[in-house]
């Protein structure tokens, strides 16, 4: 079986580099996990982040069955704490359902989004407007 790559996506020194702006910007800390045990690096990763803390892990019912509950086996197998919120499968992004996803990540420092589309997107805003951790399985 082969195991699982972490890889850079992104190297900052070039991205800082060819900014047309002229200006410093953060970059984002992006690594790809590749290979057959990707989401139980990721769940391992995951531990080591949080600690004791709680990570939500967001999907939809089409992705909660395609691979949700591969990555939520794979957390509590590394023994992380997690709470989930799987979405209706046709949800589409409103304020109203970021406000709720929002309120429901209280006291979660890392969103993992199970996805692409709605729910990549509502996990990156939601992310983003708390000021924590996204990742993307």
């Amino acid at each position: 079986m082969a195991h699982s790559e972490k890889k850079a996506l992104v190297d900052q020194a070039l991205c800082t580099e060819r900014c047309s702006c002229g200006g410093s910007h953060a970059i984002p800390d992006i690594l790809a996990y590749t290979g057959k045990d990707a989401f139980q690096m990721l769940a391992t990763d995951a531990n080591r982040f949080l600690a004791d803390k709680k990570a939500l892990v967001l999907d939809d019912e089409n992705t909660h069955r395609a691979a949700g509950t591969a990555v939520t086996d794979a957390l509590k197998t590394a023994a992380v704490d997690h709470r989930v919120i799987t979405l209706p499968g046709d949800s589409h992004l409103t304020d109203r359902l970021a406000a709720e996803v929002e309120r429901q990540v209280a006291g979660c420092p890392l969103i993992i989004a199970v996805g692409s589309g709605t729910v990549n997107d509502l996990g990156k805003y939601t992310a983003h407007q708390l000021g924590i951790p996204y990742w993307c399985a």
